[in-house]
This record gives structure tokens, sequence and C-alpha cells, in this order.
């Protein structure tokens, strides 16, 4: 599998990108250049590892919902859990009513389709769903610098082109 061989290759660089200088320009040139090579495959369209460089590529980028937008019109990820996460996510991150919609709605644009895994799927609206009810509660100062570094955390955790032991089989 020549994608296995430049994701393993990603992880390293991004896994090193903290400790060597100069390695953040290299390793984002590479998140494109994999992208470039594997878009028009079919068969990568679903592909965990392949959603993962997609959700760390638009992590660069400035328009990040469109670029969701973008992708599932393509119809590359639309069958993984990561992939409506991290595009509810961004929703999620702008506070605003009309963003918190957005990132409901976009939860259960997944669960309708049955985005595998359908579980982290599930918990992570049950997740969206209390922190807005958090932020509802809660509006002091403190407790928006404890979401806002929680947000950020967990922006960190999506973005992560880690795969968890379960979501490998997904490959």
């Amino acid at each position: 599998d020549p994608l296995d061989l430049w994701f393993r290759y990603i992880c390293y660089l991004e896994t090193n990108t903290k400790s060597m200088q100069g390695i953040e320009d290299k390793f984002r040139k590479s998140v494109e250049q994999c992208l470039s090579l594997y878009d028009k495959y079919e068969n990568y369209k679903q592909d965990l590892r392949m959603v993962k460089l997609w959700i760390k590529y638009i992590d660069f980028q400035p328009n990040k919902p469109n670029l969701y937008k973008i992708l599932y019109q393509q119809g590359i990820g639309t069958k993984c859990a990561a992939f409506y996460i991290a595009w509810a996510h961004y929703y999620n991150y702008y506070n605003s009513d009309n963003s918190l919609k957005q990132a409901e709605s976009i939860y259960n644009l997944g669960l309708q389709l049955k985005a595998e895994p359908l579980h982290e799927l599930e918990t992570a609206q049950k997740n969206f769903r209390y922190s807005v009810a958090q932020r509802m509660l809660y509006n002091d100062e403190s407790s928006k610098k404890r979401t806002i570094s929680s947000l950020a955390e967990q922006r960190q955790q999506i973005t992560s082109l880690e795969l968890s032991p379960n979501s490998k089989s997904q490959q």
C-alpha cells in the first residue's frame, strides 16, 4: 500500500516538528504532496489515513468549514466519523448561535449517513451538547478561559494523525 509509506513518514514528521527547526514547512509540503498524489483514487476517499491527512491539511488553511463542505461534496471522508467530528469542531469553536446549530447539523448528517465508528460520532455529539450547555450556564471569565483551553486541546486531538487502535481496522 503506497499510502502507508507516505502516512508513516508524515506521522514521523508530525511527531518531530516540535523538536526540529525548519521541519514544519517540510511537514506541510509533505502533507500537500501526498494529498495531491492520492486524492483522485476512489479507494482512498474513505480511508481513515487519507481523511486524517485532509483534516491536517485543512487545519493549515484559513476557511476551514468551507473546505470541509467541498470535501463532502466530492465524497471524501463521508463515511468516516473523524471527518464529521473535525468539521463540526470548527463551528463549535466559533461559538455563535448559528455556528452551534451548524455543528449540530453536521453531527446529525454524519449519524444519518452512519459514519464509522458510529459510537465515536455519538460520543462526540454528546460531548458537544454538554459543552454547549456548560457555556450557557457558566458565562464568567474563568469559564470562558476553560472553554477556550478545552477547545484548543480538542483541536489538537482532532487534527493529530495518530490512529486509535480501534480505527486501524477502517483502513
